[in-house]
C-alpha cells in the first residue's frame, strides 16, 4: 500500500467489500463478430487496513470498448477504457487506464 497524499509506504492487507449495482450493455454490430459493450456502476463499500476498518469508499465505475470473437474457437479478445474512483473520509483513489481481455469459455 502506498499513498502519496498520506506520504506512506507499509505492507498492510487492504480489504474492500459491499454492494455495487449497476448497468451493463452490449451492441452487436451487425453481421459481423465484434460487439460494443459499457458499464456504469457505482460502488458503496467498506475498507480495512489489516482488520481496523477505514470507513465507507463509494464512487463511480464506467467501463466501455469492444469485443471480438474467434470464429469456431471459444476464445474472444477484448480492449476498453475503465475509470474507477472511490472516495472515503482520507481521500479519494481513482484508477484510470485501457484494459485488455482474453477470454476462454469452457464447459464442466
Amino acid at each position: 500500500f502506498t499513498s502519496d497524499t498520506l506520504g506512506l509506504t507499509t505492507d498492510s492487507k487492504l480489504k474492500i467489500n459491499g454492494p455495487v449495482f449497476g448497468v451493463y450493455g452490449l451492441y452487436p454490430i451487425k453481421e459481423t463478430r465484434f460487439v460494443l459493450f459499457g458499464n456504469l456502476s457505482y460502488m458503496m463499500l467498506d475498507s480495512e487496513i489489516d482488520g481496523e476498518s477505514t470507513g465507507d469508499a463509494t464512487g463511480p465505475s464506467i467501463e466501455f470498448g469492444g469485443a471480438y470473437s474467434i470464429q469456431n474457437m471459444p476464445l474472444s479478445i477484448s480492449g476498453g477504457y475503465k475509470y474507477q474512483s472511490f472516495k472515503t473520509d482520507d481521500g479519494e483513489d481513482t484508477f484510470s487506464g485501457i484494459t485488455l481481455g482474453v477470454n476462454y469459455t469452457f464447459g464442466l
